[in-house]
């Protein structure tokens, strides 16, 4: 395949194929995500791949079991939060105010936070590790990772934006 037939093949079905996982994942960003990783992948197997029948039949079966195997792997991660909330209620490292919010001890909040940073997307949690534990600016973590500050930048956004919907039931009272 080259290269020009391959970027006419993308601009053809890279619409489609997003609105269609668009369907099954119900985010846009992720939608998109698979997309580009199947063309990737076709991109990279180009030597050796051998598609028999319809090549729209072939891009959509594969966006189809793509989304399949993330909503299985979300499904999976939403389960294994569930568990570990489950298990903080039960080992009484947190207390209930009187307004009903959820106060937790400095273990059990490493612990949250340790699952919520298992929970995002491999390069989001790599970026925001660097930023806050390493305390990297947005374009040292960019000069590092040989990517753009604006994907930095973004990629903060989205994990700030996941960790303030995740935790916000809980007022946390570190107890030094």
């Amino acid at each position: 395949m080259i290269r020009e037939d391959f970027k006419q093949l993308f601009n053809q079905y890279y619409p489609s194929l997003c609105a269609f996982a668009l369907k099954y994942v119900h985010n846009k960003q992720e939608a998109e995500d698979i997309v580009c990783g199947l063309f990737v992948h076709l991109w990279e197997q180009r030597a050796t791949l051998q598609i028999y029948g319809k090549i729209e039949s072939y891009l959509i079966s594969a966006v189809h079991n793509r989304c399949l195997n993330v909503l299985r792997t979300q499904a999976g991660k939403r389960a294994q939060h569930e568990q570990y909330r489950l298990s903080i209620e039960s080992s009484g490292d947190y207390a209930f105010s009187s307004e009903g919010e959820q106060h937790l001890d400095r273990e059990a909040l490493r612990h949250l936070l340790t699952a919520f940073i298992r929970s995002l997307p491999r390069k989001c949690a790599q970026i925001f590790l660097l930023n806050r534990e390493h305390n990297l600016s947005y374009q040292e973590i960019a000069d590092h990772l040989h990517i753009s500050i604006g994907t930095v930048k973004t990629q903060m956004f989205r994990a700030t934006k996941k960790l303030q919907k995740a935790f916000k039931t809980y007022t946390f009272s570190l107890f030094l």
